[in-house]
């Protein structure tokens, strides 16, 4: 929260944010908040131009594909680092076998394959939670499992593949070559439900609350400084310093209106994130976030 540029904390966030959750046989990246880091981080957000220029030649409208961005911009510019290639795909006979997300060198790890990915997932109504299938993405057609599944199967086992590996030679990307999963973003457990978390789950993975339309008022009633956001604002904790925030901020009236407003337009339509916020001396603080679905979610 200290530092002030919303990319910058967006690129913090994406690298230092705890785990989402865990593939079979590969451990996560963990990235320390060093004071080597702590310092290129504070450096760069009393001059981002270089993140900003770097984002505007990568504009994408998918929050994967930025969260993607962030890390390369990391990894090319970051301390310790170098990036190697990125998006490598992997072709046999004409046919793609795969794709590398990340291929990188640190001073200390050496060569690293590493694979990127940013997920928000829902626990389904009636369920625990206590299974990665009880977990859907707001559309519902993605699946905590199905993700675990597609690392654990294919992301990670293409390095072997010895089209792969014949391509790294040409490279002259020597082995050993270590694998790394960045996954990282939020879980939301449903509004006043209990919850048990998978095994493959981070115990301390970010958390929040969904809930249907329906009951926004039930969220709303006994608090009043709110905050709607759109991508990529979802990366990381919101901040909003008070002479920029006052035509985001709402009440809870405004809340209410704009959440009937917004479903009523479309009964499928998208889902929405709304932030809880507390009031700080200079700024909007989050103090938590809610995904507000369609009352005919998962169904839709």
């Amino acid at each position: 929260m200290q530092l002030i540029d919303p990319k910058v904390r967006q690129l913090q966030w994406s690298i230092n944010s705890p785990e989402l959750a865990y593939a079979n046989e590969v451990l996560p990246l963990k990235s320390q908040a060093d004071s080597c880091l702590n310092h290129w981080l504070t450096a760069l957000d009393q001059k981002p131009d270089t993140l900003h220029r770097f984002l505007e030649t990568r504009k994408t409208q998918r929050l994967g594909l930025y969260f993607e961005s962030l890390w390369q911009f990391y990894l090319e510019n970051g301390p310790n680092w170098q990036l190697l290639n990125h998006n490598l795909q992997i072709i046999e006979k004409k046919q793609t076998l795969g794709e590398l997300d990340v291929l990188a060198h640190n001073a200390s790890l050496g060569y690293l394959h590493m694979e990127l990915a940013v997920k928000f997932y829902l626990q389904q109504p009636n369920q625990s939670g206590q299974e990665t299938h009880h977990w859907l993405g707001p559309q519902s057609r993605d699946r905590l499992d199905i993700k675990l599944k597609t690392l654990n199967e294919k992301q990670f086992p293409i390095l072997n593949h010895p089209q792969c590996q014949a391509l790294l030679t040409n490279l002259e990307i020597k082995p050993p070559i270590h694998q790394r999963l960045i996954l990282k973003g939020y879980l939301f457990h449903q509004f006043n439900h209990t919850y048990s978390l998978p095994i493959d789950v981070n115990p301390q993975c970010h958390m929040g609350e969904w809930l249907h339309q329906k009951n926004i008022t039930e969220l709303t009633h006994a608090h009043d400084t709110w905050a709607f956001v759109k991508k990529p604002q979802w990366l990381g904790p919101l901040k909003l310093p008070k002479l920029e925030s006052g035509c985001l901020i709402m009440n809870k009236e405004k809340v209410n209106e704009f959440v009937r407003n917004h479903f009523f337009s479309s009964p499928n339509n998208y889902a929405l994130i709304l932030i809880k916020l507390a009031e700080k001396q200079n700024a909007h603080e989050e103090i938590k976030r809610y995904f507000i679905v369609a009352d005919a979610w998962p169904n839709v």
